[in-house]
């Protein structure tokens, strides 16, 4: 009986505990809704000689254009010239940096081709949207290689 009591008095203390009210947690303003930063990766070249420039991981960061929040904002990769032999821009893998509760659409996994198509048009654009209230950032992505070393 002792036993059975006990049971129950620990059941209580831990209902009591548990079904306190949740508090919400931070749920994004519309101009948070962004992308922090980006990164774009070569995928280095297979089967090539040990000292080929080829053969190298590289990786460069975007410069992203934060547009109102009903604009579409720009990510842009500019590869130094220095750089461009480690570069085949029609392959390249993204990594992207978010705020809590927010998803790409597509997703980032896998090969992209960050040139522009035949009316100078980025072939790429990403959709990021928060899952808590619905809002929606589009951005068009795209590379290059810049005409400096720097």
């Amino acid at each position: 009986m002792k036993k059975l009591a006990l049971v129950i008095l620990a059941a209580l203390a831990l209902c009591s505990v548990s079904c306190k009210q949740v508090e919400m947690p931070f749920t994004h303003a519309d101009s948070d809704v962004q992308i922090t930063s980006m990164l774009m990766w070569n995928l280095p070249f297979k089967n090539l000689t040990a000292d080929s420039p080829f053969d190298r991981k590289e990786s460069v960061e975007a410069t992203i254009t934060q547009n109102a929040p009903d604009e579409v904002g720009e990510i842009v990769f500019a590869v130094p010239r220095n750089k461009r032999t480690y570069w085949d821009l029609t392959k390249v893998t993204l990594q992207a940096t978010l705020f809590y509760d927010l998803y790409i659409t597509p997703g980032l996994s896998g090969q992209y081709d960050l040139t522009l198509d035949d009316a100078d048009q980025p072939r790429l654009e990403l959709t990021v949207k928060s899952s808590r209230t619905g809002f929606e950032k589009k951005y068009k992505v795209w590379a290059y290689i810049k005409r400096t070393d720097d």
